[in-house]
């Protein structure tokens, strides 16, 4: 199964956040985000949500957050196709 994270930045102290799932045949896909922002040497969770597609390839989903400037973020995803898992991760985003 493969995955990406998605994050940008939206202006307007808001960040785009997201991420895609890609299965090899039609399953159950789904994918499980986190937002995260960086406090002190730890990463803190934001928002998270999923989102899933039955006897699909692909399933995507994304946001616009309203977040607190001054901090880093970045985006963690769990992509799952059948019983297959995976991880991806954002570099981090100065707001």
């Amino acid at each position: 199964v493969d995955g990406t994270s998605v994050i940008n930045d939206a202006g307007g102290g808001k960040i785009g956040a997201g991420g895609a799932t890609t299965a090899a045949s039609k399953c159950k896909v789904s994918v499980n985000v986190v937002v995260e922002r960086k406090v002190g040497s730890s990463w803190a969770r934001v928002t998270s949500w999923t989102a899933t597609n039955t006897n699909a390839l692909v399933v995507s989903t994304g946001k616009t957050i309203s977040v607190a400037s001054g901090y880093y973020y970045r985006v963690r995803c769990t992509h799952y196709a059948a019983t297959d898992a995976s991880n991806s991760c954002t570099s981090s985003l100065w707001m």
